[in-house]
């Protein structure tokens, strides 16, 4: 719940369907800004390989780049707050 509080974007390396469980709740994801197929992954080991290549993904973009991704996102991440 942290991200969600402090108005973060967020990777879940947790249990396969969190993200659909999430959406069901009424939240909002960042599948507009990359790929969360790895929430339909069931093997763990997969899962999190698909989660660290995302991270790794948004690690390699410069500080530019992330700081408008993060801008393009504050309405989901307003959303997410409320």
């Amino acid at each position: 719940m942290k991200p969600i509080i402090f108005k973060q974007p967020f990777i879940i390396v947790g249990p396969a369907c969190t993200l659909q469980y999430l959406k069901k709740l009424g939240f909002k994801t960042f599948d507009n800004w990359w790929d969360e197929s790895y929430d339909t992954i069931v093997d763990p080991q997969e899962r999190l390989h698909a989660c660290a290549k995302i991270v790794n993904d948004i690690a390699a973009m410069d500080t530019a780049d992330r700081y408008e991704l993060r801008e393009k996102m504050s309405s989901v991440l307003e959303h997410n707050r409320r």
